[in-house]
């Protein structure tokens, strides 16, 4: 079987995020279990390849699913849906796109997740979104839960972290900064608490405000240490996981909060907000907070600080999430979608 795995989603391109992990991780260990995956580079115009695979469903890449529809190629797509739309502000979109004579952000999606053949959701929550925003047949929707790296974590020290750094027992935040992240509200809401802030990750060049804004707060605050990226595969990102009390996921909204998964496997205390799908994976175990509210912010950081993690968290978290039980499953999908196009069976509306 033969896969081409196709990303393109533009904040990402040089300021990576979960969803990179993700595919670089699904094309491991599928090729662990015998399956050939490339990636899709358009300039070369490649058609060796049974089944297409699109990680993410903006706008952007509606015309390639269409063109690949109509050439007849089976087209998965992970939908990684997080509108970051109240409910209220989701009807509108709806009624806008269905009655207005516009190409609309929300139209093309529309079309893109009903032209592909299997569109897969990470949680349960995410299935029940996508088929009450975009009514997508039930049918072509699939769930494959997002896997870790459980050992890496698991197993990481926190010396090599600590010796270079000098910081342990922090509070940490990884991922992209940009306002709808968070990173900005995390510092003002742990100002004067006397607790040492790390912030990874790569700053987003789609949202320079932003960036300004972050920056700003970075001047004065010596607790405040801004590592810059620590790329995922460096041992360094793990041995951060491992040196830290707390891992404050404090963004306006996530598809999962990926990165919550790999904290609480590493031994963290994990500070998230309440994130449908993370919610869905880990139950009442993390502390919850309003990632919108800086008391709310402040007030649970500092009880899981003083608390600690869950008892059994990250045990329960490397036991139920890996790699490998997710592409065992992305394998199966591949299966019956290549065994239902060759006997003619269309799958869904």
């Amino acid at each position: 079987m033969k896969v081409a795995f196709f990303l393109f989603f533009p904040p990402t391109i040089w300021a990576p995020g979960g969803v990179s992990v993700r595919v670089e991780r699904s094309k491991a260990a599928l090729e662990r279990l015998g399956v050939h995956v490339s990636l899709f580079n358009h300039w070369e115009r490649s058609r060796d390849f049974d089944l297409l695979h699109v990680f993410g469903s903006t706008h952007e890449v509606a015309g390639l699913v269409e063109s690949a529809k109509g050439l007849g190629i089976p087209t998965v797509v992970s939908a990684i849906f997080d509108s970051g739309l109240s409910v209220w502000k989701g009807w509108a979109a709806v009624r806008v796109a269905r009655l207005l004579p516009l190409t609309t952000v929300h139209g093309l999606r529309r079309r893109l997740l009903h032209r592909a053949d299997i569109v897969i959701a990470t949680s349960k929550a995410e299935s029940a979104a996508l088929h009450s925003r975009f009514g997508l047949d039930p049918r072509k929707l699939r769930v494959v839960h997002a896997g870790i790296d459980g050992d890496r974590f698991r197993d990481a020290r926190a010396d090599a972290f600590t010796e270079r750094y000098g910081l342990k027992n922090f509070v940490l935040r990884v991922g992209r900064v940009r306002r709808n992240k968070g990173q900005s509200r995390l510092i003002r809401a742990l100002d004067g608490l006397g607790l040492d802030l790390v912030i990874i990750g790569p700053e987003d060049p789609t949202d320079p405000q932003g960036v300004r804004e972050f920056r700003s707060l970075l001047k004065g605050r010596k607790w405040v240490h801004y590592l810059g990226q620590i790329p995922h595969d460096d041992p360094l990102l793990p041995s951060a996981f491992k040196a830290a009390r707390v891992h404050a996921l404090t963004s306006s909204f996530e598809s999962l909060g990926f990165v919550t998964l790999e904290a609480a496997a590493a031994g963290c205390a994990v500070a998230t907000g309440p994130y449908a799908p993370i919610v869905e994976y880990l139950g009442s175990r993390p502390y919850y907070i309003n990632p919108e509210s800086e008391a709310s912010i402040r007030t649970v950081v500092r009880r899981a600080y003083e608390n600690g993690p869950d008892p059994g968290l990250a045990e329960f978290v490397h036991q139920s999430y890996s790699w490998e039980s997710a592409a065992r499953l992305l394998k199966d999908v591949y299966s019956a979608l290549l065994d239902q196009t060759k006997a003619g069976r269309p799958i869904g509306g």
